[in-house]
């Protein structure tokens, strides 16, 4: 990216979240301090996940669907599906609950900041 792009992007748009790709590292920055763009970096995580899936030789697109799925979605059936499949592998079953902690930490991040945002408007 020519380098003062950044530049005219923050006086155009004072406002505007800058996100800016690196071979899939996402680095940003923001006269908010926004800091980190969650659906690239849940993104990251869900792809990760599934990297790790297939190295346990757990193929199938519902076993694929269950992981990356928000918890929040999934039915009592599946749930129970879940709770299945994390048992055949502690290590994903780890990686998940890590998954479930960045997405809550996230969530709650930008929660906060979007009512900042809202009470300095």
């Amino acid at each position: 990216m020519w380098g003062g792009f950044p530049k005219v992007i923050q006086e155009v748009f004072p406002n505007a979240l800058i996100v800016i790709d690196h071979g899939g590292c996402f680095w940003s920055r923001s006269i908010s301090n926004h800091g980190v763009d969650r659906f690239h970096v849940m993104k990251l995580v869900n792809k990760a996940l599934n990297q790790l899936r297939l190295s346990l030789e757990l193929k199938g697109l519902k076993n694929r669907c269950l992981l990356l799925k928000n918890g929040r979605d999934l039915t009592e059936e599946g749930n129970k599906e879940l709770v299945e499949l994390l048992q055949k592998s502690p290590c994903l079953s780890i990686a998940y609950e890590l998954k479930k902690e960045l997405d809550s930490w996230l969530t709650l991040r930008f929660q906060t900041f979007n009512q900042a945002q809202i009470m300095t408007v």
